[in-house]
């Protein structure tokens, strides 16, 4: 007698920006804004990250016959985005296996070295982590607008850089009376739509500021920076 196999079904799914309905986070004491903003961050993530699943189950038995992830990174440039897509097969329930340990690998506490070795963050800290992520990614995207407009000017750089580190006036702002004015950067578009704003803004920010501070050198480097910086991090990249 041919023996039956069972039918299998795909369940497919996708998780994104469009799917993210609400965040809800312990411990209680975190206010309101609290929620707002790590709810915030989250969606901030979704915006550039994208995941498709594909599970396939047992008509009869319900048990997961294999699972299919493609995971996809939208960054600023294609050093910064990646694709990540992985399958796993499952047959043969209920009889042993045995795994065969390969001949060079990494464990997992060799490949995040040390962070093994700190306590886990709480839930401030990991909001924390993720606002400095951003500010690391804002001022990379300022820096690179700045050496795109040089190029495309001899060198000359936009606005008025001092060698006083001063904050950078906000996009559409009605004064930039002390602040750094960088609107030629957004002038139709052609280097950026609009100056990131640090995600403690405008809380923590005066009313015309980005939030971050831009200064040159003698020789004409360009440092930009993130004050607001958490977790006693310095945010700071000169080019």
């Amino acid at each position: 007698m041919n023996e039956i196999q069972p039918l299998l079904f795909e369940y497919l799914g996708s998780m994104n920006l469009g799917g993210l309905a609400g965040v809800q986070i312990d411990p209680t004491e975190l206010t309101e804004q609290d929620y707002a903003e790590i709810e915030q961050s989250l969606r901030d993530m979704f915006e550039i990250v994208d995941v498709d699943l594909k599970f396939t189950t047992g008509n009869k038995t319900a048990y997961l016959y294999g699972m299919e992830a493609n995971i996809d990174i939208a960054g600023e440039t294609s050093d910064e985005s990646a694709n990540v897509n992985f399958s796993v097969g499952l047959r043969d329930f209920d009889e042993e296996f045995s795994i065969q340990e390969p001949s060079e690998y990494m464990t997992i506490q060799e490949l995040i070295g040390g962070y093994m070795d700190s306590p886990p963050m709480s839930a401030f800290d990991q909001f924390s982590f993720a606002n400095n992520s951003q500010r690391s990614s804002n001022v990379i995207t300022i820096l690179n607008a700045i050496g795109q407009y040089q190029v495309d000017n001899r060198g000359a750089l936009p606005g008025i850089i001092t060698e006083n580190d001063t904050e950078i006036c906000k996009t559409g702002a009605n004064s930039c009376a002390g602040l750094v004015d960088l609107s030629i950067l957004t002038n139709q578009g052609i280097y950026l739509f609009e100056l990131p704003i640090d995600p403690s803004c405008p809380e923590y920010c005066s009313p015309n500021s980005t939030g971050y501070s831009i200064f040159r050198d003698f020789n004409g480097r360009v440092t930009v920076g993130a004050p607001l910086a958490e977790l006693g991090e310095t945010i700071r990249v000169t080019r």
